[in-house]
């Protein structure tokens, strides 16, 4: 036993003192060499360094190569290299380097800078036209493109390239498109990067910083070979940011260009920073806050189609298709066919009062127009604005040249139907507004009840169409400077507060004028129809004409909205056909009486003055 203990101590301390002593016998000279040898067989480029290598015992057993330059073929002579590092490590393999081959298993960049620049003649500076892994690429490529149908290209059928594992630490990336005269940079970066050869998979993780944003980010693809060669393979993305979340699993292949096909989730606390963070200015605003998507994708970095999707915008979500297309110079399409069971616009309408209320020097959403061009089709079970409920709600929303239409197709409100078109325009610094709808057989008492009217008030079905337009520079003016008509008809009906045959028989029989009159009563019609006109905080009844089975009545006026103030003029008369009456207001008729109704909606005074008829001759 004693003989035992002593031979595997003197084994384990040979052992021992043979990985100590393999530094001395690891000659830097030949790793060097090796690392040069592979760089150019890999990838055709020629590696430099300024300083002579050394050999590292800390972190691990290896070398470290300081001052590391990789070329572009392509750069003048101010431009900076493809590739430059602090340092460069490589990890010797400790069972090869026990029988004295150099063999790196790992490689570390420390501090390096990729400049990535596509030309303006569209050469690419990190296309590698040389080397093992291209002439692999070009054989797959060939195999893929003799192949018929739906076969598959056989990594196994290939040549095999070794290549490793590769850390990144602490670097950057600066990418130039001088076509476009765009640039990016990603700073903070610290990857790993696992590929042991090309027939591997191929698995990266790591984190950065890109626009302000801490990343971290995953992606795995089970043959990448196939997906830099123009084939298709199973790919998986994740990254994860305080602007957004998002998560590919499904298909990639680069065909003609990077198309991917499988489920897709995405989620931004708010849509505002998500949009900033693309480098596009929103102004702060507390809706398109949280946004969600996910769904069945396919299309390309230009375009993305999601199917069976659901779609969660400022907690409404909807379901269904949605495309989304980058255009030049830069402008997002957005089309889409969207369901709810419930939609609720209320806090856009909370936020346009609340910027009515301090004065806020912006047209809400209007920054969005600059953004992308729309077309979304919308229907919902039930859509809210505060505690109006419209019912079986279906619309469109339209942007397109720096101009949005909402155009509402259906909407079930108080037992009526209301279409209508709402648009808004940019036309310099100025916001123009335009609104037009038809509301087609509604409830008058229900809408009198929204209102909170308590003593002038109608009932029946009615009809009106209304157009209404604005302009400024802010939300306050937009409502400052609203103006337009309201025509209507109502059939069948009661005038609450007022019932105007009673009126009319107490002039009659009264021996004075100009007495006041207590309001009450209600007045049955067959057809109540006017055109009121208003501008800013004030309205006039252009035209109205009543129809009573027992009077007739023309009423003028005009009403002050901010305050509930009326004044009005009724000019009561014996019944006429809705078709014989005057078109004038001013001709004269006999018995009829002129009531005078002031003071406010809710608490109205009522006066009269007779009206002496024109003896015929």
């Amino acid at each position: 036993m004693k003989r035992f203990i002593i031979s595997a101590a003197i084994v384990i301390a040979s052992i021992a003192g043979l990985i100590a002593a393999l530094p001395y016998f690891v000659s830097s000279d030949a790793v060097r060499e090796q690392i040069l040898k592979q760089a150019v067989q890999v990838t055709g480029r020629e590696m430099s360094f300024r300083e002579a290598p050394r050999v590292l015992f800390n972190p691990f057993l290896g070398i470290e190569i300081n001052s590391v330059i990789f070329e572009d073929p392509f750069a003048g002579p101010d431009d900076p290299p493809l590739l430059q590092m602090d340092h460069l490590r490589g990890q010797l393999d400790l069972f090869s380097a026990i029988f004295g081959r150099a063999e790196i298993k790992l490689f570390q960049f420390i501090r390096p800078k990729f400049n990535f620049r596509i030309y303006e003649n569209g050469d690419v500076g990190w296309h590698f036209p040389e080397g093992q892994v291209w002439d692999v690429l070009e054989k797959a490529r060939d195999q893929g493109t003799a192949q018929e149908g739906e076969a598959v290209t056989e990594v196994a059928e290939l040549p095999v390239v070794k290549l490793g594992e590769f850390e990144i630490v602490d670097g950057i990336i600066e990418f130039e498109d001088r076509s476009t005269q765009s640039r990016e940079t990603i700073t903070n970066i610290n990857a790993r990067i696992v590929w042991p050869d090309t027939a591997s998979p191929l698995t990266v993780s790591g984190s950065s910083i890109w626009r302000d944003e801490a990343f971290e980010f995953t992606l795995a693809s089970q043959e990448a070979l196939m997906l830099f060669s123009g084939g298709g393979t199973a790919l998986e993305f994740m990254a994860n940011s305080g602007a957004f979340t998002t998560s590919f699993a499904g298909i990639a292949n680069t065909l003609s260009d990077l198309h991917l096909s499988g489920d897709v989730h995405f989620a931004s606390p708010s849509l505002r920073r998500f949009l900033n963070f693309l480098g596009e200015p929103v102004l702060p605003g507390s809706t398109l806050a949280e946004f969600e998507a996910a769904g069945k994708m396919t299309g390309t970095v230009r375009q993305i189609q999601l199917n069976d999707a659901t779609i969660s915008l400022d907690g409404n979500q909807g379901s269904g298709v949605l495309q989304i297309a980058r255009r030049k110079p830069g402008k997002v399409l957005i089309n889409g066919t969207l369901a709810y069971d419930a939609i609720d616009f209320t806090p856009y309408f909370s936020a346009l009062r609340q910027e009515i209320a301090i004065g806020k020097n912006t047209i809400p959403a209007s920054d969005l127009l600059q953004l992308a061009d729309m077309d979304l089709r919308l229907s919902a079970t039930e859509a809210k604005i505060d505690e109006i409920s419209l019912a079986n709600f279906a619309a469109s929303l339209s942007v397109q040249d720096n101009r949005s239409v909402f155009n509402i197709g259906n909407a079930n409100l108080f037992g009526g139907v209301l279409v209508g078109e709402f648009g808004l325009a940019e036309n310099g610094a100025i916001s123009e507004f335009k609104a037009n709808a038809i509301y087609s057989d509604f409830d008058v008492a229900l809408v009198n009840a929204a209102l909170g009217r308590s003593q002038l008030n109608l009932l029946g079905r009615g009809k009106a169409q209304i157009d209404i337009q604005s302009s400024g520079s802010a939300a306050i003016d937009l409502a400052r400077n609203l103006k337009g008509q309201v025509q209507f008809k109502i059939s069948d009906g009661f005038l609450t507060g007022i019932d105007m045959g009673t009126l009319r028989s107490t002039v009659l029989s009264a021996q004075s004028g100009s007495d006041t009159l207590e309001p009450g009563g209600q007045t049955a019609f067959d057809l109540l129809e006017g055109n009121v006109a208003f501008n800013r905080s004030s309205s006039w009844i252009r035209s109205m004409h009543l129809h009573a089975p027992d009077v007739s009545a023309q009423i003028a006026g005009r009403s002050a909205l901010d305050l509930s103030a009326i004044a009005l003029r009724l000019r009561i008369g014996p019944p006429v056909e809705a078709t014989e009456r005057p078109d004038q207001e001013d001709q004269e008729f006999n018995n009829d009486t002129l009531v005078l109704v002031g003071g406010s909606v809710d608490n109205p005074i009522v006066t009269w003055v007779p009206i002496i008829a024109t003896p015929s001759n």
